[in-house]
Order: structure tokens, then C-alpha cells, then sequence
């Protein structure tokens, strides 16, 4: 009789080959939207011109990315867990912007009174 050994519970990350682990979304995305251009560009141009259709899509999803801000495949990269540049430690870190000094107006000065 066949018997049946459960899997261990892995993470996504563990999942990944350990080269891909160090690639972060915007990479990943990047290399997605790339090929997906070249392999259905080459579709078009080999089998049917009908498949210019998925790189208009393509097209489609970067620009409305780049105006919403919000990118489904970011988000399912992220789930499958890739993570930012940030977390990598290779973006830009956030600077910290010191505020100018403002010179304090006399209705700002508290007034204390001494009770004798």
C-alpha cells in the first residue's frame, strides 16, 4: 500500500532558488514585463499578429502603473515574497528633511504669573 508523507509548511521564499532570492520585485517585474514583450513580439511575428494584442496589454499595465502608482504584479510578487529594494538594502533611503527655524511670535510665549 502506498502510503502518503505529509510536506513540511515552506514559505514562498523558501521555495525560491537561492540566487532569486536576492531579486527584488522591481527587478523581477522588470525582467517579466521585458520578456513578455520579446516572447510575444516574437509570437506576432512567427505564428499569428494577433498575439501584438498581449503586448498592448503589456503596454497597458505599465502605464497605468506608472499614473496609479498600484501594480497587480507588484503586489503578487510581494505575496509570493519578494521583497524592495529597501529591504534588500540597496534603494534610497529615506533623507530626513530638517524644518527651518521659525522665529516664535510673542503670542506663542507662554505667561506665567507669580502669585505673592
Amino acid at each position: 500500500m502506498l502510503r502518503v508523507v505529509p510536506m513540511p509548511q515552506m514559505s514562498p521564499q523558501e521555495l525560491m532558488p537561492t540566487w532569486l532570492r536576492n531579486w527584488s520585485h522591481e527587478r523581477v517585474g522588470r525582467l517579466l514585463a521585458g520578456a513578455g514583450v520579446l516572447f510575444f513580439s516574437a509570437l506576432a511575428w512567427l505564428a499569428n499578429p494577433a498575439w501584438i494584442i498581449a503586448i498592448i496589454l503589456i503596454a497597458l499595465n505599465l502605464t497605468q502603473s506608472a499614473v496609479t502608482e498600484r501594480c497587480g504584479v507588484k503586489s503578487l510578487l510581494i505575496r509570493l515574497g519578494f521583497k524592495g529594494e529597501r529591504d534588500l538594502g540597496r534603494g534610497p533611503r529615506p533623507q530626513l528633511v530638517e524644518a527651518p527655524l521659525r522665529p516664535v511670535s510673542a503670542s506663542h510665549h507662554r505667561v506665567t504669573r507669580s502669585i505673592s
